[in-house]
């Protein structure tokens, strides 16, 4: 039985450690049957800290004087939902109210006029029939098994998945937005069920079936139900057991689209065919395949398609001994994959650290020991990404930075100079690193020239030592850089 927790909730945090036997999911909540105390008025207890959408919940308030008592109650849109409000004992009245959504309900609990302490309260609607659980494909004995469960609109709460009672061990893995991969691997050759509970209370079609094919009439290998790389032909093995069979393929990408498939018999084995596809986007592609109009074992397949081309690279800026350097990656649009970071001088590798900075990107920093160009390689999925390798250069310690201004049209000695030196190996998508112009402002015949053509003439006349001296550059053009370089 596999445990997992939701997270990403309000008030949900992760409460103990996943054991490597169910699916479970588990949620932070206020405490129940704790009173709220408003002093010598009101009493609230018996707070729901859950409650399930469509099923009526209540709580209790104690009332002491003849003052109003108001109760409001809003759901997660800031929609106010009908109460009933019945006195169930002499100064004692319950108040119910049945959540219509998922979500945050806010309970506000005045009496003569003024809020009691703790209010406004919170109960978390959830809603077991917004599971969704994938398709279960057949399977094959000591073969992994895999489907889908998401969870992402049906509330806090606690999911659990069970295969054969818990007696078969399973696995999760996250998909993200509360979207799990559950697989396990059948040990006996028997039908397997599957129960999935949210909170527990089952979803809709559960428990679940896995049937398990004794004899496969037909399997299916290959990097094309795998993780496929997008633009690139990518084939799937299909082994029959019959020579005459003729089985059949079908592809469909996120959006839903039938993707062309084209389904051979080798040359060289004839109860093998070769379906060969290419994917267009990155996503899940789902994969159906089937011999004599049944689905073969496993079948529908999930191929993750990723497009390494769509991740980008930030070199790193005025990178000096001894100072860690940074540099960013954004894979956001990359799909699927494996990141592989090395940065290296002289060939010897250069401890770097990674910061995640959530949706797929990451901040990487090392810190120089040598004045020396060093390389940064990143590969998605082990295929470099656009700008890699990348030449940095690093300055002895001591040097000083560069000040680099944006969005400027610079004149000055018209050497070009780049951020970083890097080598693209993508021609179709380069790294966004613009080559920019260097303004050298020394007190030269040329150079006063050209700064009294751009304005910078009336603002750099005299500077005062030890106080900050600034200046404009009219004519600005956004869609360039200008970095400039003070001496003295």
């Amino acid at each position: 039985m596999l445990v997992f927790y939701l997270e990403g909730i309000k008030g949900a945090r992760r409460t103990s450690t996943p054991s490597p036997t169910v699916a479970a999911v588990a949620f932070v909540a206020q405490p129940v049957n704790k009173a709220y105390r408003f002093p010598a008025k009101t009493t609230v207890s018996k707070i729901p800290s859950l409650s399930r959408v469509g099923q009526p919940s209540s709580l209790v308030v104690e009332i002491s004087g003849h003052d109003q008592l108001e109760i409001r109650v809003l759901d997660s849109k800031k929609n106010e939902i009908g109460t009933d409000i019945v006195e169930i004992e002499p100064g004692h009245m319950q108040i119910n109210f049945t959540p219509a959504q998922v979500g945050d309900h806010e309970i506000d609990v005045r009496y003569g006029g003024v809020p009691v302490t703790g209010s406004p309260f919170t109960c978390r609607a959830y809603d077991p029939a917004k599971i969704r659980v994938g398709a279960i494909p057949k399977g094959l004995l000591d073969k992994p098994v895999y489907f889908t469960v998401d969870a992402s609109e049906a509330g806090v709460g606690n999911l659990e998945v069970a295969v054969c009672d818990g007696r078969v061990p399973s696995m999760a893995h996250s998909l993200g937005h509360h979207k799990y991969d559950i697989s396990f691997v059948p040990k006996e050759n028997e039908d397997h069920t599957i129960t999935v509970r949210f909170n527990n209370e089952p979803v809709p079609g559960s428990p679940f079936t896995c049937q398990l094919v004794a004899t496969a009439q037909a399997t299916a290998t290959g990097a094309g139900i795998e993780r496929i790389p997008v633009d690139q032909e990518t084939e799937i093995h299909i082994q029959t057991d019959d020579l005459d069979a003729s089985p059949e393929a079908r592809v469909r990408d996120p959006q839903g689209n039938e993707l062309p498939v084209n389904v051979t018999r080798s040359r060289d084995n004839e109860t093998l065919h070769i379906a060969t596809y290419v994917p267009k986007c990155v996503g899940n592609h789902v994969i159906d395949i089937s011999l004599s109009g049944e689905p073969i074992a496993g079948s529908p397949f999930t191929a993750k398609a990723y497009d390494a081309r769509k991740t980008t690279l930030v070199p790193p800026t005025n990178a000096v001994v001894g100072r860690p350097a940074t540099f960013v990656i954004d894979a956001a649009r990359s799909g699927a994959g494996n990141m592989e970071i090395i940065v290296s001088v002289d060939n010897r590798n250069v401890p770097n650290f990674v910061q995640t900075e959530g949706q797929a990107r990451f901040k990487v920093s090392f810190t120089p020991q040598d004045a020396k160009d060093h390389t940064i390689s990143v590969k998605f999925n082990g295929i470099s990404v656009p700008g890699s390798p990348l030449i940095c250069p690093v300055k002895p310690a001591g040097a000083i930075p560069d000040v680099v201004l944006p969005a400027a049209t610079a004149v000055g000695t018209g050497t070009a100079v780049a951020a970083a030196r890097h080598t693209p190996q993508h021609s179709a998508e380069q790294l966004p690193v613009k080559q920019t112009t260097t303004t050298v402002l020394q007190k030269t015949p040329e150079i006063k020239e050209k700064v009294e053509k751009t304005g910078l003439a009336r603002e750099l006349n005299s500077a005062q030592v030890g106080q900050k001296k600034g200046f404009t550059i009219d004519n600005i053009n956004k869609s360039s850089d200008c970095n400039v370089v003070i001496t003295g």
